[in-house]
């Protein structure tokens, strides 16, 4: 099969399906190698980034899909009749962004970081698709929270290793804060992790 027709399969796989797609899903559809459809995708991906076009192929947690542009966001929701977008408030965020450079984390680590009881912000995010909930592989009855493929999605990243260091955003002196140099390390062990 040639390359023109294959990234046309690809396009016509991601256009129709409701869900972002993996490359095995991908290989699957099109009875090609996994190494040539991550090849082929990532055509895909620098045709549409240097394209006029008003919408890009995106690879997040959950797979590969077709995602609007950001500058064309409000003609998105004329269109669909979403005026309302999701807002989440500050100890929302707060406790999001936990979860994203601790996850799996426990709610107990969670309202010990913020200083404050969550269990009401845990139940709107997960309520919203953001955050999950999975059993604690050390005692096998309570529960960690980690960051949903949805929530990857909505942020338009692929997973952990790209979020922002968290160096920059902290004060000189964290120490006052209570902060620890394991926290502060934190993102480095993350990414080695991943790696």
């Amino acid at each position: 099969m040639d390359n023109r027709k294959l990234q046309q399969q690809i396009e016509l796989a991601l256009l129709v399906s409701p869900t972002a797609l993996s490359v095995t899903e991908l290989s699957k559809i099109t009875g090609v190698d996994p190494e040539v459809i991550e090849q082929a995708l990532h055509n895909l991906i620098e045709h549409y980034q240097n394209s006029q076009h008003g919408f890009g192929v995106r690879e997040t947690k959950a797979g590969y899909g077709f995602y609007s542009k950001p500058e064309f966001s409000e003609t998105v929701q004329k269109v669909l009749g979403v005026f309302d977008a999701l807002e989440l408030s500050q100890p929302a965020l707060e406790t999001l962004a936990i979860i994203a450079y601790r996850s799996p984390v426990s709610r107990t680590e969670i309202s010990r970081i913020r200083g404050v009881q969550t269990e009401g912000i845990l139940r709107t995010l997960l309520s919203y698709g953001l955050v999950e909930r999975i059993i604690n592989p050390e005692d096998n009855r309570t529960y960690l929270y980690q960051l949903t493929p949805y929530c990857f999605e909505q942020f338009g990243i692929v997973d952990e290793s790209e979020l922002p260091p968290l160096a920059p955003y902290l004060p000189e002196n964290f120490v006052e804060l209570g902060i620890t140099d394991e926290f502060y390390d934190f993102r480095k062990k993350s990414v080695a992790s991943v790696s």
